[in-house]
């Protein structure tokens, strides 16, 4: 449907099986599953556990970027896509930022846990992004190196790189706090 450079240059990194875009393009050409039909809002997990604590859907852009659905210069929906995809475009969640206040607890949230009133805020719902902030403030020459289940090795830019030298070498470009994370994920522990 789109050749992966072309995929790399709008979302900030080329095909995948585990994004957001190969699992809903999947469901909707190969299952059998009606869940597309069906489906009210497209939230990945840490904008689910936010929406059963204030009952209010929105996407965290951090998270989102997973979807391969944003374009990685604008941090919005890439409505070309989804049409190109033939996606149902109603599933798609308003998106903010990290940082932003998104409500208070439900009633029955704070009946529950005896909260009289907390405020949710998102954060960087992608745990990469998260440890990148803190190199956030270094020089802009600064790479850095996350362990974990991936080693993901890279640097903050001020804009994303979606060249093809990039895009040849296995590079990402994922929507980071006030950044993007232009970085090469490699096996981790």
């Amino acid at each position: 449907t789109i050749d992966e450079e072309s995929l790399f240059k709008k979302a900030g990194c080329g095909f995948s099986t585990i994004t957001g875009l190969s699992r809903l393009v999947h469901l909707k050409n190969k299952s059998t599953d009606p869940v597309l039909d069906i489906a009210a809002k497209y939230l990945p997990l840490a904008d689910l556990f936010r929406y059963f604590l204030t009952g209010i859907a929105q996407g965290e852009e951090t998270i989102l970027w997973g979807s391969q659905l944003l374009d990685i210069r604008t941090r919005r929906w890439n409505k070309k896509l989804i049409d190109l995809f033939k996606l149902p475009a109603g599933i798609f969640p308003s998106i903010i930022s990290p940082g932003t206040y998104t409500g208070d607890l439900l009633p029955e949230v704070k009946a529950y846990t005896n909260i009289e009133s907390a405020p949710v805020i998102a954060v960087a719902g992608h745990d990469t992004i998260s440890t990148s902030v803190s190199v956030f403030d270094t020089r802009e020459d600064t790479a850095f190196l996350s362990t974990g289940t991936w080693f993901v090795f890279g640097a903050l830019l001020k804009e994303p790189e979606t060249g093809s030298l990039g895009f040849r070498r296995g590079f990402v470009n994922e929507i980071a706090v006030h950044s993007i994370l232009f970085a090469k994920n490699m096996m981790g522990f």
